[in-house]
């Protein structure tokens, strides 16, 4: 963008020089160049915090060097809106965990209907301490039955069944409920990246050349005196918005597949558009 201004401020001053442009557009271009070098200077502050940060959750010094990010680039997705479904499924931690959970609800439930079903025996020994010396301590057997079937427990067993089973279909409900919602999420940014891949082609292939051409041809035009300053400045300033915009949605693109190899648990295949 720097190089653009710079373009356009070397242009007005040669002009200027030979007497085809006022002083008016010098000025002019010194003010854009002005203003967009205390952009690049904010934009560096903030670099410089984003660091910082970085280091913080590496675990290292706030102050220590990194080496330069790579060129961004647009990487694709290979997997479909099927594949990722699967794999959310497979991998979700937090579904997996709620998986776990029915589970156990069906093993409660086994257990429940066991108990309604069969008796169930205890067979053990008690230490029995005498209370005169005279007598010797001694163990005791002990045996006991529990008949679930029986008229006073057979109510309280047939209660911990359907007990058992109204926890498991609250279960099963909060494990449908979260896919659901898991599903829906990885849709979404399914749907975010490819808008923002389709936004990366459209900058690519359509408006930043031409952009770059209308620009190239603005400043052939502004050096035989068909346009002003102020057509040549808005034509820079249309190719830096469009490349601004590219990479915006390239960040968008990006964000959108790490926000869904968050939701699935993997790490994506990706491709590299050449």
């Amino acid at each position: 963008h720097l190089e653009l201004i710079r373009q356009v401020s070397l242009t007005a001053e040669n002009l200027y020089k030979v007497g085809k442009a006022p002083q008016q557009d010098v000025i002019k271009a010194l003010l854009e160049q002005t203003d967009l070098l205390n952009r690049l200077n904010m934009a560096e502050r903030e670099l410089e915090t984003v660091k910082a940060r970085l280091n913080t959750l590496l675990n290292r010094h706030p102050g220590a060097q990194l080496g330069p990010p790579a060129e961004l680039s647009l990487v694709r997705m290979r997997l479909s809106f099927d594949d990722l479904e699967k794999l959310a499924v497979e991998n979700n931690p937090e579904l997996q965990g709620m998986e776990q959970n029915v589970r156990r609800s069906e093993k409660v439930i086994e257990l429940a209907q066991r108990n309604q079903k069969y008796p169930d025996f205890m067979l053990g020994l008690q230490y029995w301490v005498a209370p005169d010396q005279r007598q010797k301590h001694m163990y005791t057997p002990m045996v006991s039955l529990t008949i679930p079937f029986s008229p006073w427990t057979k109510g309280k067993h047939d209660y911990e069944v359907e007990e058992a089973m109204a926890e498991r279909q609250a279960t099963k409900s909060q494990h449908e409920a979260m896919k659901n919602g898991a599903l829906l999420a990885v849709r979404e940014m399914f749907t975010r990246a490819r808008a923002a891949e389709k936004s990366v082609a459209f900058y690519q292939d359509g408006l930043l050349p031409q952009a770059q051409q209308s620009f190239e041809a603005t400043v052939a035009a502004y050096k035989t005196g068909q346009v002003n300053f102020a057509t040549m400045l808005d034509a820079q300033r249309t190719i830096r918005e469009a490349r601004l915009g590219y990479y915006k949605a390239l960040v968008e693109h990006e964000q959108s597949i790490v926000d869904i190899e968050k939701a699935v648990g993997v790490t994506l295949p990706r491709q590299v558009k050449n």
